[in-house]
């Protein structure tokens, strides 16, 4: 075949005949002569072409393998998530064993996948297996009693293993600004994707216990039992599958969302805002309404993170960046006041795990805030002032987590877990 390659190398008709009768030896005889025809222009198309079919099926074979450590993947979570049916435990140490292992159970579905696709098992990340495991033995060694300390543990381990994971996926390059902030955005798409998943997977599950109902077969709490629940945990890993094998899907949504619904949450935020000055409720007295204030807070600092994509930095999306402007204008009004409620609150009522939380994550979310504006003030305002709210953002991210560290670890002592 390699004299027939050769003598033909112009006749696309023949070399086709050939290639159609034995594609793997046609490939081979190809390119073992491919130096002596690589002038001749027939050469290089075939070359291309025969690249090509190389590169899809080396992307066949990467899907495969991906798609086999995702069902490995599975198992593995869904395996953690039946340890209380397995070793039979009551129902009290099963609604425990869930409480206080339910984010690692994710985490370890996340490393495992990550481990099969290949990811080498340098020493830092068998550190970050280690520290893993020891925050797994010291959560389920916690005091059983129900206490302000160690349910504030239970709420922030889930954000301790979410920056590990971190530390996970940009390999600790710490010092690479731009590789934090590509983390907030891969998570902003798992969110979107996680999003759409759920809500596929709950009208699947209304049709399913639907149709048995109309059979007389009541499914609903095995169903729960053994698909809900694990699906639920299982998801994340599947929102990573999906992002790995088609990296782009969601990463011009999530911008889009998020600066469809700016503007409606600052209309939102300023009739908020004039209407608690006229209320009679307000967040000194009422600790629902403070609550209510935080969720607020929280929820547009999201938000405003996650209109900030790399097409942000565009003068033409100028409008965009002042109505995040404002909107951070405004959060950061409500936060004074969240701030002097929380104080007054701590004056009055006394010293407790929840306030000092409350305190400390608003004293942080004041501060970064107001980094944020500045820097959305600068790029609003200043026309030669470079964009650097993805800067302010990744460069406070250790802040968030050391505060994480001391309420998981520190405050509880200090309290004695109570």
């Amino acid at each position: 075949m390699k004299e027939e390659i050769r003598k033909n190398i112009e006749n696309s008709d023949v070399l086709e005949k050939l290639y159609q009768s034995d594609k793997s030896t046609f490939k081979n005889m190809f390119f073992e002569i491919y130096p002596e025809i690589s002038h001749v222009v027939g050469a290089k198309f075939w070359k291309s072409r025969l690249e090509y079919s190389q590169r899809d099926s080396a992307k066949i074979k990467l899907i495969n393998k991906d798609f086999f450590s995702l069902v490995i993947s599975f198992i593995v979570t869904y395996v953690f998530i039946k340890l209380p049916t397995i070793f039979s435990f009551g129902e009290v140490w099963q609604e425990l064993f869930y409480q206080r292992n339910i984010p690692i159970i994710v985490f370890a579905g996340l490393i495992v996948y990550s481990i099969l696709n290949g990811q080498k098992l340098a020493k830092k990340n068998l550190l970050i297996i280690l520290t893993s495991l020891l925050i797994i033995t010291y959560i389920n060694l916690l005091p059983i009693n129900e206490s302000s300390s160690t349910n504030l543990i239970y709420i922030f381990s889930p954000l301790l293993f979410w920056g590990l994971y971190g530390m996970w996926v940009i390999n600790f390059d710490f010092k690479n600004l731009s590789k934090r902030f590509e983390y907030i955005k891969y998570n902003a798409d798992l969110i979107v994707l996680g999003a759409l998943i759920a809500i596929s997977g709950g009208i699947f599950s209304g049709i399913t216990i639907a149709l048995f109902s109309t059979l007389g077969l009541e499914i609903e709490t095995f169903y729960g039992e053994y698909v809900i629940i694990p699906g639920v945990v299982s998801a994340p890993i599947l929102a990573v599958f999906i992002l790995k094998i088609i990296p782009n899907l969601t990463r011009k949504i999530v911008p889009i969302i998020a600066n469809i619904f700016s503007p409606l949450v600052l209309v939102t935020l300023v009739i908020f805002s004039i209407s608690t000055i006229v209320s009679t409720n307000n967040p000194f007295n009422d600790r629902e309404f403070l609550l209510i204030f935080n969720i607020v807070i929280i929820g547009v600092m999201a938000l405003i993170v996650f209109s900030i994509s790399g097409i942000f930095k565009n003068q033409k999306y100028t409008f965009n960046k002042r109505i995040l402007f404002l909107l951070s204008s405004i959060t950061l009004i409500i936060n004074v006041v969240a701030l002097f409620a929380i104080i007054y609150r701590l004056d009055r009522f006394g010293i407790t795990p929840n306030r000092i939380v409350v305190l400390g994550s608003n004293i942080l979310i004041f501060i970064n805030l107001f980094q944020m504006m500045i820097a959305l003030y600068k790029s609003c305002f200043r026309k030669k002032q470079e964009f650097q709210i993805e800067t302010v953002i990744a460069k406070y991210l250790p802040v968030y987590l050391l505060w994480i560290c001391f309420v998981v670890f520190v405050l509880p002592v200090l309290f004695r877990f109570a």
